[in-house]
């Protein structure tokens, strides 16, 4: 946008530049919310980007009402936040309870998966696809075996693995931020679970730090941005198909 000095507006037949504020939230859904707040009745913006995680824009985008200011919600799916009727805010990808559908679809298509089991961390937009998850899985035919929600914050891992173990599906599947799926899937290891295949929602693990590391039967949904790369080492893939070695 620098490069192009501006953004052209045909109203107006030229360039108008454009200014970006940019706070910190921590993550925080109050501090985001505050703000929110801040850049209406400070910063005095004409438009808002939503924050990262369904969580935290349910508090955000009740601002962009209150002061009747557009915001695109950047990355915010969940169900619960469209139910309100909000009429300042748009989005842009597709509903939470639908993200495992073409993954569910592929498993179905290929006919070696016959159970599946699905974990979550208790936060909006992980728990709102395992439900999209759950009901689609048992439409195609997968028997659903387990269905496992845990705090977001939760360290220990043990009484879900040791179910999944006694479950013992073909897929499991997990979808939670990194701070919870890592350390779930670095315990699964450890403790032997070992379905045919692990299916990280939100996979992070194209990297050293992510459990996608040098690991097999291990596939995900990756972000990725512009120039990014995905590793097939580990046997990460993005979206519905198969990464080959």
């Amino acid at each position: 946008m620098r490069q192009n000095r501006g953004i052209y507006v045909k109203a107006y037949d030229k360039k108008l530049p454009v200014k970006f504020i940019i706070y910190d939230d921590k993550s925080e859904p109050a501090e985001s919310a505050k703000f929110y707040e801040r850049l209406v009745t400070v910063d005095k913006v004409h438009l808002l980007l939503g924050p990262f995680s369904s969580h935290i824009t349910k508090a955000a985008v009740t601002v962009a009402d209150k002061y009747k200011i557009p915001m695109v919600m950047a990355e915010a799916n969940d169900a619960t936040i469209f139910e309100q009727r909000y009429k300042y805010s748009v989005n842009q990808v597709d509903l939470a309870d639908t993200e495992s559908h073409g993954y569910l679809e592929l498993l179905q298509a290929e006919g070696k998966v016959k159970s599946i089991a699905f974990v979550a961390e208790d936060t909006l937009h992980s728990t709102g696809a395992l439900r999209g998850g759950v009901k689609k899985a048992r439409e195609l035919g997968l028997k659903v075996v387990a269905e496992e929600i845990a705090p977001p914050d939760t360290k220990d891992f043990t009484a879900v693995l040791l179910k999944l173990k006694q479950a013992d599906p073909d897929v499991v599947y997990v979808e939670a931020f990194p701070q919870f799926e890592i350390p779930f899937m670095k315990q699964a290891y450890e403790l032997g679970l070992k379905p045919r295949e692990f299916f990280n929602g939100a996979h992070r693990g194209c990297g050293p730090q992510g459990p996608g590391t040098a690991r097999r039967g291990l596939n995900g949904r990756s972000i990725l941005g512009t120039g990014a790369a995905v590793s097939r080492g580990g046997g990460v893939c993005c979206g519905a198909q198969r990464c080959r070695d």
